[in-house]
């Protein structure tokens, strides 16, 4: 079983603000917000967040690394 770890956690690791990485993603607060705990949002929009969250942590993440729910495939 694959370790996954809450965007929320590693945002915060980061100094990062919420608003800082929906701006980054282009996408709205509530949505960033619901992928950085694990909620329900589209993979278009969980894809975003974390490849803005990527970009602004000089790292590479994917989406297999984090505990996001109704994702589509």
């Amino acid at each position: 079983m694959r370790h996954t770890k809450k965007l929320l956690e590693m945002r915060r690791e980061a100094n990062l603000t919420s608003q800082q990485l929906a701006e980054a993603a282009g996408v709205p607060l509530s949505q960033e917000y619901a992928v950085e705990i694990g909620g329900f949002v589209d993979r278009a929009t969980a894809e975003k967040v974390i490849n803005a969250f990527s970009s602004l942590t000089h790292s590479h993440h994917t989406l297999d690394e984090f505990q996001i729910n109704g994702r589509v495939k």
